[in-house]
């Protein structure tokens, strides 16, 4: 377990592609159930829940870039998703549902991005 929290510490510090890369890989897990089953809307409704772990992992490698790029990849999938279903006579009540949602969930990202920021920039106490 050292190990993996010093792996992604070390992930963290890097400035290169890695962070970016490991978030893109997470966030095609997630759309992965979406391009492959056929997808409604309805069926999707409880594993939207799971787009927290790339928005987790966008604010801990990226902080607010991170989280903003991923909610952004999260939601144009989700309103092709609509729309796919829906078509353009779709009900306002599952727009709004959606929509609430999908912000509920920018603005968990955007928490836990501030929360990893004062994190960074707090000096060390036990040293």
């Amino acid at each position: 377990m050292k190990v993996l929290v010093a792996k992604l510490v070390a992930l963290r510090m890097r400035h290169d592609i890695a962070p970016w890369s490991v978030i893109f890989l997470l966030m095609a897990a997630f759309l992965l159930p979406y391009f492959f089953a056929r997808a409604t809307l309805l069926n999707f409704q409880a594993y939207n829940a799971l787009s927290i772990i790339p928005l987790f992992a966008g604010a801990y490698l990226r902080e607010r870039k991170g989280v903003l790029l991923t909610w952004m990849i999260i939601f144009s999938t989700e309103q092709v998703l609509i729309f796919t279903t829906y078509g353009i006579h779709l009900p306002l009540s599952i727009l709004t549902e959606c929509e609430i949602g999908l912000l509920i969930g920018l603005g968990l990202g955007f928490m836990i991005a501030s929360f990893f920021t004062v994190r960074a920039k707090e000096p060390t106490e036990r040293e």
